[in-house]
């Protein structure tokens, strides 16, 4: 799966400051959990060993296709901002089930 692009993630405080940012390289089938142990692993150094004490909440914004919807499902995110148009598309799957 190297064909897909590195994610980029960017860690955020309640006021939306930046605390830091960190590029994680992208492998098949990963969580939002998952993704986030990555970045922080990634962003340990001698001089910060443990650089995330802060609790976390999962947020997918933006989605504008069942598409990313589903992925938003697939990355276990806690919170999803959907438009109704998406949901409308998205319903008839559901009596499929």
């Amino acid at each position: 799966m190297t064909d897909y692009a590195p994610i980029m993630l960017r860690v955020q405080d309640e006021n939306g400051s930046e605390i830091f940012s960190q590029i994680v390289p992208y492998e098949w089938e990963i969580d939002v959990k998952e993704l986030m142990e990555r970045a922080f692993i990634l962003s340990q150094s001698p001089t910060i060993p443990d650089p995330f004490v802060y609790t976390l909440q999962y947020l997918a914004a933006s989605i504008r296709s069942v598409n990313q919807l589903l992925c938003s499902f697939a990355l276990n995110s806690e919170l999803v901002t959907v438009p109704t148009k998406v949901l409308d598309e998205w319903a008839p799957s559901l009596a499929k089930l």
